[in-house]
């Protein structure tokens, strides 16, 4: 448990939800809530009655990718810690993800990966991360080090769905190198296929292409 409070009940964040996106007449957007304990004392210290903040904010949505928008990764430096229940959590203590962006800004790429203390790989910097190795999907499971992510769970449902094997399985930076195809998830930019990792050329696969567009048809069926 992170000890912080629900502010709202599932009414009452519709409502605030609702009544933002109607003032800026949204439709494609981003609609991020972020949650803290509130006001307190300095230190680490939870104690005492606090009350909890809540920011609801709307972004300009990316168009969702497609097979055009291939990345180039680069290994971050930093690591992530296996077996940490906070990490699977989408908090505000990425330190770690935030300066693995900035070394792959600093490098002229899209992202970076990261890898744990053992070696093996997790996500990158702001996108889990799947590998084909022959004819199955395979994913980093989550006591890796890396987050739940929601679409990271639905690949996975959407693989049993087509008859794809997928398995969660610790993944070796070296099987990254040598499998069949890679690809990040992400709720905002959906399915982007992964074209080279540290400058070496990684291989495309039809399979990325069936999954970003059998996604991509759902997406559309759920929110219309």
């Amino acid at each position: 448990s992170l000890y912080i409070g629900d502010p709202y009940n599932f009414d009452q964040w519709n409502e605030h939800v609702s009544e933002l996106i109607n003032r800026n007449s949204a439709k494609e957007s981003i609609l991020r809530i972020q949650v803290s304990r509130g006001v307190g004392k300095r230190g680490y210290t939870s104690s005492g009655n606090y009350s909890p903040t809540a920011v609801i904010s709307l972004h300009d949505a990316p168009p969702p990718s497609d097979n055009n928008t291939q990345l180039d990764l680069v290994t971050a430096t930093g690591i992530l810690t296996d077996h940490d229940p906070l990490s699977t959590l989408k908090t505000s203590n990425k330190l770690v993800n935030i300066i693995a962006m900035r070394e792959a800004e600093r490098a002229g790429v899209h992202d970076a990966l990261l890898l744990n203390g053992k070696g093996f790989a997790t996500e990158t910097s702001s996108s889990n991360i799947f590998a084909i190795l022959g004819t199955k999907l395979n994913t980093p499971p989550l006591n890796s080090g890396c987050l739940s992510g929601i679409t990271r769970g639905y690949i996975l449902e959407l693989a049993i769905e087509l008859g794809i094997e997928a398995t969660q399985e610790d993944l070796e930076y070296d099987q990254l190198k040598s499998c069949e195809g890679i690809f990040l998830t992400n709720s905002v930019r959906e399915i982007q296929a992964v074209k080279s990792l540290d400058g070496d050329p990684i291989q495309q696969n039809n399979l990325t292409v069936q999954l970003q567009q059998t996604y991509h048809q759902k997406v559309l069926a759920a929110t219309n």
